[in-house]
């Protein structure tokens, strides 16, 4: 049984009128919620009842925060191991910008109308781009607590950030004349790196995870099949296509031979590593390689 009534109450000597939402839920408990129009208190009842046809509904009073949602986020991708760096990321836009402005908002009343202003109050502070990647988090929120039954439903998903052109970055390629001085300027245990770079379109991550083994001088091809961190550890790479085989030009060929003979050794065996052997950082290959 469901149904919307109107109550009255004296405060302060004025007379204060509300409309009160009452219904049961998919499991026969009684729920009521306080409205401030009877055109508000029927429109929740139709999407209560809605809901709790479909067994989805989550009370109010039942309902967790977004701030709750998130950790529940985060120590998931945790369990799947995602990469340090991108969990990181993900705390850092919990912390910094969804938490101060709606984690203390539970998730029964969020909206796709609140989401919008959490999604401009962002614009106004930073920039598009991070606040296209920080609304795209929160729908990944959202999207969890929907499957665990948190939330009947993702308001987050309708709103977008729109890119705007003078946005997108066109990607630069070196000319020809361009890598000609890059290599003329190129020396040391850097040329043999920046010739791969240049000449494969492997990525920082990857030509810094590259091992010895991997290098087929007889096939003339290298195998990517792993990468190395930020942190220096080393692991698969992104995706399933991340893992491929590279056809070496002539020029790569000769300067990864010429190289084997100075490398320095390290038991990971890396083609690229540091003086001692071990990982090298993306900070040196870009600051004092590049």
């Amino acid at each position: 049984m469901a149904s919307v009534r109107k109550r009255t109450r004296e405060s302060g000597g004025e007379t204060k009128t509300a409309w009160i939402a009452d219904y049961l839920d998919q499991e026969g408990k009684r729920h009521i919620k306080t409205c401030k129009t009877k055109k508000e208190a029927d429109g929740f009842l139709v999407q209560a009842r809605h809901e709790v046809a479909r067994g989805v509904h989550t009370p109010e009073n039942a309902s967790i925060t977004v701030a709750k949602a998130a950790k529940i986020w985060i120590e998931k991708g945790e369990l799947e191991q995602l990469e340090r760096s991108t969990l990181i990321q993900y705390a850092n836009h919990v912390r910094l910008h969804i938490n101060p402005l709606i984690g203390n908002v539970k998730l029964a009343r969020l909206s796709t109308p609140s989401v919008e202003a959490f999604r401009d109050e962002l614009m106004r502070k930073g920039s598009r781009a991070l606040a296209r990647k920080v609304l795209a988090n929160l729908k990944s929120i959202l999207g969890e607590a929907q499957r665990r039954g948190l939330v009947a439903q993702n308001a987050a998903q309708p709103v977008r950030v729109d890119v705007k052109k003078r946005d997108q970055r066109k990607l630069t390629v070196p000319s020809k004349k361009e890598v000609q001085t890059i290599l003329a300027k190129a020396d040391g245990r850097w040329r043999p790196l920046l010739i791969t770079a240049i000449f494969t379109g492997m990525r920082a991550s990857e030509l810094r995870g590259l091992a010895w083994d991997e290098v087929d001088f007889e096939d003339k091809v290298i195998h990517v099949c792993q990468r190395a961190d930020a942190w220096g550890v080393i692991g698969a790479p992104k995706s399933s296509a991340g893992d491929r085989m590279i056809t070496m030009s002539p020029m790569v060929v000769n300067a990864l031979k010429e190289w084997r003979l100075a490398c320095p050794k390290g038991e990971l065996k890396l083609v690229f590593p540091n003086g001692r052997g071990h990982v090298e950082s993306h900070g040196n290959v870009a600051n004092r390689g590049f």
